[in-house]
Parts: C-alpha cells; structure tokens; sequence
C-alpha cells in the first residue's frame, strides 16, 4: 500500500498539501515534494511524487446546502488549472496534465511554509 498525503485544492486558486491528519509533510514525503520545485526540469520529479504516493485530490463543494471536503473531480481539477496557469497553452482536459501541474502548485506552497517555518525559527 502507498503512502497517502492529501492535496486540496481551491477554486480561487490556492493548492496545498498536507499528510491525512492534516499536518505538513514530513519525512520522505516532505523531501520528494521539495524536489519537486529543484531547478531543471521538475517533471521527472513530479511523476516519481504521483507514482510513489497515493494522492487524495479534495476539494470543498456546496452539497444541499452543506459545505463538504469532497474527492476532486477532473472537472475540478480543470478549473484549478485554467484559474493558475490562465496563460499556458497545455491541454487540461488531459487529468495527467493537470495531476503533474497541481503537484507542481503543492510543492511550491510546501516549498514557502518550509521556507517561512524555518525562518520563524530564529
């Protein structure tokens, strides 16, 4: 069985990681998402993170009237996309696409909360 960590995406835009009981990212998991935002080409990096990891996209959803943490659609993941990368011309109905352009997004947020913990630590 994979290891789990979770990527929640937002519809303005915002995509953050975080492991199933809703804490940074540690660990190998922590280390493998930061490689993912090293210079060169992060796609190598970014397949080994979806090939190794048993990622639950979520997002929030209206649902009767009740907000609910619900699974990502494509079509959710789409929306995302085209609201962060409004300029690219990558396809984004491809949900690999998409999956390898949020786990991009994720690792540049973990890589800022890294970066903003360690430098509270002072």
């Amino acid at each position: 069985m994979k290891p789990t960590f979770i990527v929640e995406l937002s519809s303005c835009g915002a995509v953050l990681a975080c492991n199933t009981d809703g804490e940074y990212l540690s660990g190998d998991m922590l280390q493998d998402m930061l490689d993912c935002t090293g210079p060169g080409d992060a796609e190598p990096s970014i397949r080994y993170v979806l090939e190794t990891y048993d990622i639950d996209f979520r997002t929030v959803k209206n649902i009767d009237g009740e907000y609910q943490n619900v699974t990502a659609s494509p079509d959710d993941k789409k929306s995302v996309c085209e609201y962060i990368y409004f300029e690219s011309e990558t396809d984004f109905t491809s949900e690999e696409n998409c999956n390898l352009y949020l786990i991009w997004e994720a690792a540049s947020q973990v890589q800022n909360d890294v970066q903003y913990l360690l430098g509270n630590q002072e």
